[in-house]
């Protein structure tokens, strides 16, 4: 196995035909394969007191996969130039992301910053892919689209220029999953991973629909709500959590009351989200004003199931089973059973104006 150091690609086979002269290897065909991605190409090497000195290579890949750390993975499709004097190699070239993963969980952006281990890679390179990039963290799971520049002049900074635009995902907040109806990532030439934020999501709550809007930075998200029809943030935080936009006790008041002040964070929402995650659920919740106990589950990307009734009765409980057609959500095909057996069988469409 050959390491590519700078990508952490394990090549599985690697094969080369190689000429010498004077003081030069000519590499008339360079072929490796690494986990079915395909690296081919050609160039020269000088060679000076036996080590090499100097490069020029002309690069092709075809979904080569990419882990240059724990946090990111991707498959790159395009070509590449790689030239430089040792030790220094810059890569170049206009690249298709075929499929990327980033962590970009926010406990791994808190605290002291581990130190960046100097590499004298550099890179200029253009990165685009129409879908299929994926970033995830405690609270969010959204697929991309991107236009981005991956710039690295020297041995430690490296800046990202360019923006994501969401296409289809969810975010989960107190409790209760928000599908994305829109959003971007903006990345300004900052040698920290902390661009700026705008995502909107919604979900409905019995008669309401809610909105929420994330903005600010990944390290320093703000978060904002509103719903339809209008109601005030503590009438919305009553809707979220208690599924009811009217607080029925003192102990209730009280009790939104303190969360109106903190539930607007970072904090409190990583916090909210914990139960739902380690139970594997997308939604679980309590209406109060029904005493129905809700359960839904995302099967995959396009398939969601939801089943809600009277814990004491099961045999009463509805189900609906539904797919969607589209990354917005906005279109789907559905079928529900309701408590007392009526079925039904539809197709869905929602749009705005």
């Amino acid at each position: 196995n050959v390491l590519l150091v700078g990508t952490g690609t394990s090549l599985d086979s690697v094969a080369a035909l190689v000429q010498t002269r004077e003081d030069t290897l000519h590499i008339a065909e360079l072929w490796g394969l690494a986990q079915g991605g395909i690296l081919e190409g050609k160039g020269w090497t000088r060679i000076e007191n036996l080590e090499p000195r100097e490069t020029r290579m002309t690069l092709r890949i075809d979904r080569f996969p990419v882990e240059p750390g724990p946090l990111v993975y991707a498959r790159l499709s395009g070509p590449l130039a790689v030239e430089g004097t040792l030790p220094v190699l810059w890569v170049r070239g206009d690249l298709q992301m075929d499929e990327a993963y980033v962590d970009a969980r926010f406990s791994k952006l808190g605290g002291p910053q581990r130190a960046v281990e100097p590499s004298p890679l550099r890179l200029d390179l253009h990165l685009s892919a129409p879908d299929g990039v994926f970033l995830t963290n405690e609270l969010a799971d959204v697929e991309f689209s991107a236009d981005l520049t991956v710039y690295k002049p020297d041995d430690i900074n490296m800046y990202l220029q360019g923006n994501l635009q969401a296409l289809s995902g969810t975010f989960l907040y107190l409790d209760r999953v928000f599908d994305i109806t829109q959003g971007r990532v903006q990345f300004q030439n900052d040698p920290t991973f902390n661009p700026e934020l705008f995502l909107e999501a919604r979900t409905e709550v019995d008669t309401y629909t809610v909105y929420l809007t994330l903005t600010g930075r990944l390290q320093e998200p703000l978060f904002a709500l509103r719903s339809e029809p209008p109601l005030d943030t503590l009438s919305i935080l009553s809707l979220l959590t208690l599924g009811t936009p009217r607080p029925t006790d003192l102990r209730q008041v009280a009790e939104l009351s303190y969360l109106q002040g903190r539930v607007l964070t970072l904090a409190g929402a990583l916090l909210a989200s914990r139960l739902r995650r380690e139970v594997g659920l997308r939604e679980l919740a309590w209406r109060s004003a029904t005493g129905e106990l809700v359960v839904g589950a995302q099967i995959g990307r396009n398939f969601f199931i939801r089943t809600w009734g009277d814990p004491r009765d099961f045999l009463s409980f509805s189900t609906r089973m539904e797919y969607y057609l589209t990354r917005n959500r906005r279109s789907s095909v559905y079928f529900e059973r309701s408590g007392v057996g009526r079925v039904s069988l539809g197709l869905q469409y929602e749009w705005e104006f």
